[in-house]
């Protein structure tokens, strides 16, 4: 008979930075044109406290952007928490290939679409 593992209780049930991540996805100006569900100021404070405290506790976080060549920059104020990473994904749908994105100064290369063909 197999034993289950041992159940965490107490401070042990609790998340640590090494069993976690923080994912930032797409914090880009144009991303909130459209917005009507909540004030675009709330959630850009909202999300520099979270990166804030992540960075304290050193939780690895992960920023991304989509085509930052016409959609722009990830916000300013995201930028100065984190200044050295960002990852842009030139594609839409850049999960859907092999290929998460591209450091900021890679130079182009082919992708695959999750048909197997090239995305130029």
């Amino acid at each position: 008979m197999t034993q289950s593992p041992a159940l965490k209780s107490g401070l042990n049930a609790l998340l640590t930075p090494e069993e976690s991540v923080l994912v930032l996805i797409d914090h880009q100006a144009f991303q909130f044109a459209n917005l009507h569900s909540h004030e675009p100021t709330m959630i850009v404070n909202n999300v520099v406290a979270l990166a804030k405290t992540a960075k304290v506790f050193n939780v690895p976080t992960i920023l991304t952007t989509v085509l930052e060549d016409r959609g722009g920059k990830l916000i300013k104020p995201l930028q100065d928490v984190f200044p050295e990473q960002e990852v842009d994904r030139p594609h839409l749908h850049q999960h859907m290939g092999g290929h998460a994105g591209r450091r900021r100064g890679e130079e182009d290369r082919p992708q695959e679409d999750h048909y197997g063909g090239a995305m130029v």
